[in-house]
């Protein structure tokens, strides 16, 4: 145990459900691959759902957010800057940050600047991956968006400082981390060559490959309709089998068939899916499987901790990914 750190949920010898606590206040979760390269770790700092919550002047004068103001009161005025302040200077003391959605709690110019001052000004390294919220500028009014998702989709991504759809990297030479968007509740048709060439990298070079995205995949096991959560900032319990990416009983489109065929399909290689979207802390494994040398069938779960969602309790949560 990190020093100085507590345990607020769990036991040490059961990491995938365990909670710590720092003197800080901020909460943090942990998980450790082995890449099997030696040499020196790499680690990662992921956290997620900051919901910057914020309309400065510019908004006020766009009537769509004037009266969306009035109707979303959750972290109104920027109240989880705090939170992701000190989730980030933990992070920052990794070799990677990685947020993983709903950085925007909807869509609009105030909050885009916290994103830029708080995020990409302190550190410009940093990989986002959105989620559905960075899409939407009507929350909690009942009403539809006045523009369409074509445009909206077009002015998140023309802030973006990366590829918001698709974006790899390998650290250390030993793990190759990969984010893609599924923020709203698919993948898309541009990801499926990039990511089939980076799993082909990935096995080529002896890479750990993780992947990044904000809303958790379908596990493919019936028995997950009613997962609870270890413990519950938010939702007590969620159905993974039904209602999340991927599942059949969404009627998924083909690109989106294709990836989580993919990822399920390629668990010698893929280590874990880390995403939020759920605000409470879970801890899933996805029904997986590769095809060894001798063209058999082998069944793998595949690791899928889904991260609390940051602002909850005041002081950030984040998960620490250590790759030996």
């Amino acid at each position: 145990m990190e020093a100085s750190s507590t345990i607020f949920c769990g036991t040490p010898e059961h990491p995938e459900t365990c909670i710590k606590r720092l003197e800080s206040g901020l909460f943090l979760r942990e998980m450790t691959f082995d890449s099997g390269k030696g040499g020196e770790p790499v680690t990662i700092g992921q956290t997620t759902d900051l919901h910057f919550n914020y309309c400065d002047e510019i908004d006020l004068a766009n009537r769509e957010l004037a009266y969306t103001v009035t109707t979303r009161k959750w972290l109104a005025n920027a109240e989880s800057v705090n939170q992701a302040k000190q989730s980030l200077a933990y992070a920052a003391g990794c070799d990677q940050i990685v947020i993983t959605g709903d950085v925007l709690d909807y869509l609009s110019h105030g909050a885009m600047t916290l994103t830029e001052e708080l995020i990409w000004k302190p550190y410009p390294d940093a990989l986002i991956t959105p989620g559905g919220h960075e899409f939407t500028r009507q929350m909690q009014t009942g009403l539809p968006n006045e523009t369409t998702i074509e445009s909206r989709v077009a002015e998140v991504e023309k802030f973006w400082h990366h590829d918001m759809q698709y974006i790899s990297k390998v650290l250390g030479g030993k793990c190759m981390i990969v984010l893609m968007n599924n923020g709203l509740g698919k993948y898309l048709d541009c990801q499926v060559e990039r990511f089939a060439d980076d799993i082909a990298a990935a096995k080529r070079e002896g890479y750990v490959m993780l992947l990044f995205q904000h809303e958790p995949i379908c596990t493919f096991k019936p028995e997950d309709t009613d997962v609870p959560a270890f413990y519950a900032f938010e939702k007590k319990s969620f159905d993974f089998y039904n209602r999340s990416v991927g599942s059949p009983a969404m009627n998924p489109d083909e690109p989106t068939q294709k990836i989580v065929e993919m990822i399920r399909s390629n668990a010698d290689v893929i280590g874990g899916i880390f995403c939020g979207h759920r605000h409470s802390a879970f801890y899933l494994e996805v029904d997986g499987w590769y095809t060894d040398a001798d063209g058999n069938r082998v069944s793998k779960a595949i690791p899928q901790p889904v991260l609390e969602g940051n602002p909850y309790c005041k002081n950030g949560h984040v998960m620490k990914i250590t790759v030996k």
